[in-house]
Formats: C-alpha cells, sequence, structure tokens
C-alpha cells in the first residue's frame, strides 16, 4: 500500500472510532481520542515537512503499529463503554463535586508543598549553584526524597488551581504561577508542560471551556512557549542576554522541531531497521512497580530511560523516544505487547469512567493527569515514570475521603427519627 493510503486508513480508524467513542459517551475527550488524535496530526506533520525541514523522512510503515495499537487499545476500553456508557451520558452534564468545599484546603495543600519543595530548591541552589540549575545532576538532587513526592502531590494540585480558576481567582492562579517556578529547575520540560495541560483538560471536563479550533490552535502555541520558557531558565542563569538573543530562539525553534518529531521518526527508523537490532527492557515497561518492590524488597532499582537511540535528522541528532506503542514494541515484543495495550485500554478506560461517573473532583484531577500523559504518546511512553502511578493514586485516595467526609457531615446534619 502506497504511503497515502496507509495515513488514510489510519485517519479513517482515528475519525470512526472516536465519532463511535462519542456518540457512546457524549464527549470528545476519551482516553482513545487523547492517545490517537495527537498523533496523527504528529505524523501528518513529520510526513508534510520533516524532510524540508533538516529531519529524516517518516518510515511510514511504522504507523501501521499505531493502526493496530489503537484498534487494540480501543477494544481494551469496549467494556467499560457499553457496560457505562448511558450513565456516563446521564451525568455529563452534572457540575463536579467537593469543587467549592476543597477550594482552601486545596490552597493550603498547595503552599504547604511549595514551602517544601521550595527549601529543597533553596538547598540544591546552595550546594551545586545556579549554574547546574535545569542539569540533571541538579535535578536529581532536587527531586530526590521527600521533596520529589511532594512536588508530584503538588501537581494534582495545580491540575486542580487551574481547572477551578476564574478572572477573580487571583490567589490561585499567583500559586499556580509559584508551583510553575518550581517546576522549571526540573531538566525534564514535560513536568512544565503535563500538569497544565490536565488543567485544560480538566476545564473542559467539568465544562469550563468546551472544545474549538481556537483552543486546538493555542494549546500547541502555549506548549512551545512553555518549552522555551524552560530552556531560558536554564540558559538565562549563566548569561542573561541569551533571552534576547535570536540565534538561540533560532537554536530553540528548531530543538523544538527535534521533540516534536523525535517519536515518530525514532520509532520509524526502529521499524525500518528491524526489532531485533534493538534491546528489549521489559522494566522498563512497569519500571514504578518494579522499583516499588525493589524498595520494599531491597532489590535492585532499574531506570526507565532506554539506551535505544535513533538518528532522526540529516545532522546527525539521535532519539531514544518512540512513542506510545513502539516503545511498549520493542520492550515487551508482540505476543506481550498486545496483552499490555488491551489491559492499558481497560485501565484507562475505567479511570475515565469513575471520573464521569462520580464527578468528583479529585478522581477528575486523576483521570485528566493520566490523559495528559496519554496525549503525548506521539514522543514517548511517559508510564514508565513513576509520577504515571503515584499522582492518579495520590488523588483518587482524596476523591475517596472527600466523599466519605461528604457522607459524615451529610448523616450528621441529617434529622434523627422522630
Amino acid at each position: 500500500m502506497s504511503d497515502w493510503g496507509i495515513l488514510f486508513v489510519l485517519l479513517g480508524e482515528v475519525v470512526v472510532l472516536t465519532r463511535i467513542d462519542h456518540r457512546r459517551l457524549g464527549t470528545w475527550i476519551t482516553p482513545f481520542s487523547l492517545l490517537a488524535v495527537p498523533y496523527v496530526g504528529v505524523v501528518a506533520l513529520a510526513y508534510c515537512f520533516a524532510p524540508a525541514l533538516g529531519f529524516l523522512p517518516l518510515v511510514v510503515e511504522s504507523v501501521w503499529v499505531w493502526v493496530g495499537g489503537l484498534f487494540l487499545f480501543w477494544i481494551g476500553a469496549g467494556p467499560v463503554t457499553l457496560l457505562f456508557g448511558k450513565v456516563i451520558r446521564d451525568r455529563a452534564a452534572e457540575p463536579l463535586r467537593h469543587e467549592e468545599e476543597m477550594r482552601k484546603p486545596a490552597l493550603v495543600l498547595a503552599w504547604l508543598a511549595i514551602l517544601v519543595v521550595g527549601y529543597a530548591l533553596r538547598s540544591s541552589l546552595g550546594s551545586l549553584g545556579w549554574q547546574l540549575l535545569g542539569s540533571d545532576e541538579f535535578g536529581g538532587a532536587y527531586g530526590y526524597g521527600l521533596a520529589g513526592h511532594v512536588s508530584c502531590f503538588s501537581m494534582g494540585l495545580a491540575v486542580y488551581l487551574i481547572g477551578t480558576g476564574d478572572r477573580t481567582s487571583r490567589l490561585k492562579w499567583a500559586t499556580v504561577f509559584v508551583l510553575t517556578v518550581l517546576y522549571l529547575a526540573y531538566p525534564t520540560k514535560a513536568w512544565v508542560i503535563i500538569p497544565i495541560l490536565a488543567g485544560l483538560l480538566y476545564r473542559a471536563s467539568s465544562g469550563r471551556g468546551g472544545l474549538s479550533l481556537r483552543r486546538a490552535a493555542l494549546t500547541p502555541l502555549l506548549v512551545y512557549v512553555l518549552f522555551v520558557v524552560a530552556y531560558m531558565v536554564a540558559l538565562g542563569v549563566n548569561d542573561a542576554r541569551v533571552v534576547l538573543d535570536p540565534e538561540i530562539h533560532g537554536f530553540l525553534a528548531t530543538h523544538f522541531l527535534s521533540y516534536l518529531f523525535a517519536g515518530v521518526l525514532a520509532f520509524g527508523n526502529v521499524m525500518q531497521v528491524g526489532l531485533d537490532r534493538f534491546v528489549a527492557e521489559p522494566t522498563v515497561i512497569v519500571a514504578p512497580l518494579h522499583n516499588l518492590l525493589a524498595v520494599l524488597l531491597n532489590g535492585p532499582i532499574v531506570g526507565n530511560v532506554t539506551q535505544n537511540f535513533s538518528v532522526i535528522s540529516q545532522a546527525g541528532a539521535e532519539s531514544n523516544v518512540n512513542t506510545y506503542f513502539g516503545t511498549i514494541v520493542i520492550n515487551l515484543g508482540w505476543a506481550l505487547g498486545v496483552v499490555y495495550v488491551v489491559l492499558a485500554g481497560a485501565a484507562f478506560s475505567g479511570l475515565f469512567a469513575l471520573s464521569r461517573i462520580t464527578r468528583n473532583c479529585w478522581v477528575t484531577v486523576s483521570w485528566v493527569f493520566t490523559g495528559a500523559l496519554l496525549s503525548l504518546g506521539w514522543f514517548d511512553f511517559y508510564f514508565a515514570t513513576l509520577q504515571s502511578l503515584e499522582l492518579p493514586v495520590y488523588f483518587l485516595i482524596m476523591g475517596f475521603l472527600s466523599w466519605l467526609v461528604k457522607q459524615r457531615t451529610q448523616r450528621v446534619a441529617a434529622p434523627s427519627p422522630s
């Protein structure tokens, strides 16, 4: 089949399955659509413009893996969709619960987190200096231990604050700003971008901001601005003049494009060269669970960063990210990969359904954070990071506690029978 034929198969699959999900669930924001639609956009850009911008051409045959992977993911989500579709549609117009009573506690927790993470930042700057700000070495010291876990928890609070803020919420926006500044010190730019993307998904899920062409156009622009700001922080501490240097901005624009195309081009190279030429690292896929058990059992910790690199540009730039499905296939193989994808579709769909049925604001935080990770599946497999497991668990517990407090309050307030 021709390249255009393969791309049209992908587009047709995504259009059809997304519309079916919308009809069954009453929303365009589903696990499938968040995983599929951004990938289609990035693949289209890579196919049309990558060679002209100095990158290697897209190996379109790699798209078949996503065609199959998306279908299996959708099949895995099917039982949840069929069983709970009606109740999800019926409750779509209901406001999210516990938002108002959690406003003050969320702000208090956010500022406590700021104190803890801010102290860690100050300590790291004192021991390592400003010059290493934004480096891997600095990130390792800054994000280690209690401060790292508190920072992860604070990202969920940032999602809530972004999702519930309005024009009069000055304290909320100030809190989000301070938290974002603290996240900018990490070397991984995604941890600046993901909470903001999740906050926008929260707004859409709660009816504060529906889908539109304007928002669809502004979101990539916002991501680009955050990307540039994150790098400017790391570069500007050594020389503030780089902030206005056009050459630096040109470099960052090219660097952003390398991130945009990195996953799809690298995985295309993997498929062209052959999967057997790349080292399978199954523990990468389950690194958070593996490392949690390792801590409990005093076993060895495994890394979540693969050492499989592929050339993606004519200048020799390399990438070690291979998209969501690419990472699964490389590290688990075809058979285990199929099982994993089907189970993942069921798990993500279950979390989505729990959020839509309970209408609990904290369960929604868990879901939209996970949805934001899925929406970056065109780049990498983010579920090898501890945050992908840790943050949803925190806020599922928060959701249960808020529900429990509400139930007890209602029982106390109810009049006793005469």
